[in-house]
């Protein structure tokens, strides 16, 4: 039962205990990443797959006495490999880190005796994440997809007269992207 246990859960990515079958996808994406682009070698794959994934599982889903085990995944990497066929390898994914700085300026200055309020400017930092695809025609032509999202320190002011009020805020940024370019 190891054996089919191995091949229905797709290396054992099925048995990780958050979202096994996006891991079988991603698993599957890693492994066509090392594929080489030919007609016979991707429907080779993918044929192998589908006949050892359908016996597996079947066998799998039988021992364990459940429809369908959420830890088959063998489905999902069929299906990634199908998505993935005969896609060039001038496709990448990646990942974004940052830091950023962001000076907030404060317009607010109201002058009405014990109600007034001047606010200062103030400096914050925050974190960037966020993952894109990117993919080269053999033209030249590149396209490129992303999404950010940068998180801020709290932003706090306090008015510096009159009622000496404090303000503060959570600023967030997100941002989808979409360029299109030429690569020389």
């Amino acid at each position: 039962m190891t054996l089919w246990r191995f091949v229905a859960t797709f290396f054992y990515l099925g048995k990780l205990p958050i979202a096994p079958g996006t891991w079988g996808s991603m698993g599957a994406l890693i492994l066509w990443l090392f594929l080489p682009v030919t007609t016979s070698v991707h429907l080779s794959v993918i044929l192998l797959l589908f006949v050892l994934g359908v016996y597996s599982s079947h066998k799998v889903a039988k021992y364990m006495q459940v429809h369908d085990p959420s830890e088959v995944v063998i489905d999902e990497a069929v299906g990634m490999g199908i998505s993935l066929f005969m896609l060039p390898h001038n496709f990448g994914l990646y990942l974004k880190g940052g830091v950023s700085r962001v000076t907030v300026n404060s317009l607010e200055s109201i002058a009405i005796g014990a109600d007034s309020s001047v606010y200062g400017n103030e400096t914050v930092y925050g974190g960037m994440y966020g993952l894109g695809a990117k993919i080269v025609h053999d033209s030249g032509l590149l396209f490129k997809l992303e999404y950010t999202k940068t998180i801020y320190e709290t932003v706090k002011m306090t008015s510096t007269s009159g009622n000496l009020n404090i303000i503060s805020a959570d600023p967030e940024i997100e941002a989808f992207r979409f360029a299109i370019g030429y690569q020389f």
